[in-house]
């Protein structure tokens, strides 16, 4: 099959626009790593770079790229391939609906798409509805207060005080990766929130959370409607600020062990079957002592896939096409071993370093530089048959990479 792979912030979606380093890092990761394993599948792959990624010759394992260097040829260009494509798969970010129009564009032009329904991506990524959904299901989810982003400051700060207690988190209606996510203890605090909120996210409405103490984890899952098989459970490294600018999502380890898997993996299918996802998606949550905590739905590929196809005995993107293609989900996913990824910030100067792959090690992005960031960010990635070998060969490859700047 000719499988078109687009991702948003490496394939053009932010032409004209400053590239953030940290955002290219994690798009650029997953176009990579998925399009590599549909070429093992023995499919042919095409993809869109934005040319100021095409000029450093990014290692990518596809048979054509389209390079755009303008915004207003981005749609021509996308809609010409997926014409010209079996199947197209989307990889793009929900924050002001980026993830469910594209699907709704290349499905109206005709194409076939690897990807959930537009109108169940809008569904899930609309974060106040999904809020009520799971609490009406009695579904374990942080308690929510829904604001607009001109309510005043101090009385949303009273009341969300007075009902959830404090600390607060604060966070877009669609974010993504952490961006526009603050912890807030004062008003002063509050005010910085929202402004970074109004800078994440054109979304009139915005999010206050009770803030739920315990361990931050994600579960990836293959869905064909009502039914669904886990992946993977997955670490997830995130740093919540009070000013919300510095909120990030740095990494993490696959698999995560827990006390009860069982019981994780019942919470996530009734969620992810409830909406009648389809595809390759992921759920966050919030591991207490008591129970999983649903944070969020993401109704497509997320970073954690860098580390899990290292781990995990199927080829997952191929998985994916024979969900769609044959309506066929695996019957077992056995996994071995233990993967480890990260994002790492370094010099500009640092730009074309790579990194050889035979010895259990990737630098899955390279670190792009560009004249308008002041740093450039590479994610990598390192496995091996125990969580020890792995954190060795990461820590030991960024010493390396980072020695020879």
């Amino acid at each position: 099959m000719r499988i078109l792979v687009y991702e948003y912030a490496s394939g053009g979606g932010l032409a004209e626009e400053a590239l953030r380093p940290d955002v290219l890092c994690e798009g650029f990761s997953m176009l990579r790593a998925f399009s590599s394993d549909l070429k093992n599948a023995g499919h042919e792959v095409v993809t869109l770079l934005d040319a100021r990624l095409a000029a450093f010759s990014p290692p990518l394992n596809v048979d054509q790229i389209a390079s755009v260097s303008l915004k207003e040829t981005l749609e021509p260009t996308l809609l010409a391939l997926s014409k010209s494509a079996d199947a197209v798969f989307i990889i793009a970010p929900e924050t002001n609906n980026t993830l469910s129009a594209l699907v709704e564009m290349v499905e109206e032009a005709g194409a076939f798409t690897l990807n959930c329904a537009a109108n169940m991506i809008s569904k899930v990524s609309e974060k106040p509805r999904l809020h009520t959904y799971l609490t009406q299901k009695g579904i374990a989810t942080p308690e929510t207060l829904v604001f607009h982003v001109q309510d005043n400051v101090e009385a949303i700060f009273k009341e969300a005080q007075e009902k959830l207690g404090l600390p607060l988190l604060f966070k877009p209606a669609d974010s993504v990766s952490c961006h526009g996510i603050s912890i807030v203890q004062t008003i002063k605090q509050a005010n910085k929130a929202l402004e970074q909120i109004r800078k994440a996210s054109a979304n009139p409405h915005f999010l206050v959370q009770k803030f739920i103490k315990g361990i931050p984890a994600s579960v990836s899952l293959l869905v064909e409607g009502r039914e669904a098989i886990p992946i993977s459970i997955n670490r997830q490294y995130v740093t919540i600020t009070t000013s919300g600018r510095g909120s990030s999502y740095m990494g993490g380890y696959t698999p995560l062990q827990v006390p009860d898997e069982k019981k994780v993996f019942i919470t996530v299918k009734k969620v992810a079957t409830a909406f009648r996802l389809r595809g390759i998606i992921g759920i966050d949550l919030i591991m207490t002592d008591e129970e999983p905590v649903v944070v969020e739905v993401n109704p497509r590929l997320t970073t954690s896939y860098v580390g899990i196809r290292h781990t995990i005995q199927v080829n997952i993107a191929k998985a994916v096409v024979d969900l769609f293609w044959k309506n066929q989900l695996p019957t077992h996913i056995p996994a071995s071993g233990v993967a480890h990824f990260q994002k790492v910030n370094v010099a500009k100067t640092s730009a074309n370093l790579f990194l050889n792959t035979d010895d259990g090690v990737e630098v899955v992005s390279p670190p792009f530089a560009f004249p308008e960031a002041d740093h450039a960010c590479m994610l990598l990635s390192a496995w091996g048959k125990k969580h020890i070998e792995a954190r060795r060969k990461l820590r030991e490859a960024k010493k390396r990479l980072l020695n020879t700047m």
